[in-house]
């Protein structure tokens, strides 16, 4: 079986990479499927001040964060029209499940949870176990350290996922 293991996509997902991933058998990602770089910039420019979408505005926050979202779903979108089942956890720069957008709700524009149920080869093992043939693949992603791996239980009811 071969496996190829990409992330990182920050919206984009060069044609080169996609042509080592139709000789897959099987995809793996650590997400940060989104492209929240200009997000980013603002946040660590500001990392002591007020929260970004004070600095920019709301509307202006939502537009951001709107533009973001749809790169990440772009990419999602991509990876399935592979025909190959991906198994993937959050990036960091994921910042649209529902768990984070608690702090400020006005910024909601989406969640990737939805959207994920309607893409047919695309999976996600965030805080589970599952086996596929003989291989155990235990998630774990998101902007974690290693405390909140302790501390987050891991589901651990193997679930075993059929290869087609």
């Amino acid at each position: 079986m071969k496996i190829l293991a990409i992330g990182d996509f920050h919206g984009r997902f060069p044609e080169k990479l996609k042509k080592e991933a139709r000789k897959a058998d099987l995809i793996l990602s650590p997400g940060d499927f989104a492209n929240a770089d200009k997000i980013r910039r603002i946040i660590f420019k500001n990392w002591a001040g007020k929260p970004w979408e004070e600095v920019v505005g709301l509307k202006k926050a939502r537009e951001m964060q709107k533009e973001s979202f749809d790169s990440g779903l772009k990419i999602m979108k991509e990876l399935n029209s592979l025909g190959k089942k991906a198994y993937f956890v959050w990036g960091n720069s994921d910042f649209y499940r529902d768990h984070l957008l608690k702090e400020n709700p006005k910024l909601k524009v989406g969640y990737y949870n939805n959207k994920i149920k309607e893409i047919k080869n695309l999976f996600s093992v965030d805080r589970k176990k599952i086996k596929i043939n003989n291989l155990e693949i235990i998630g774990h992603g998101g902007y974690v350290d290693v405390t909140e791996y302790i501390k987050s239980k891991i589901d651990g009811n193997l679930k075993k996922h059929k290869k087609d």
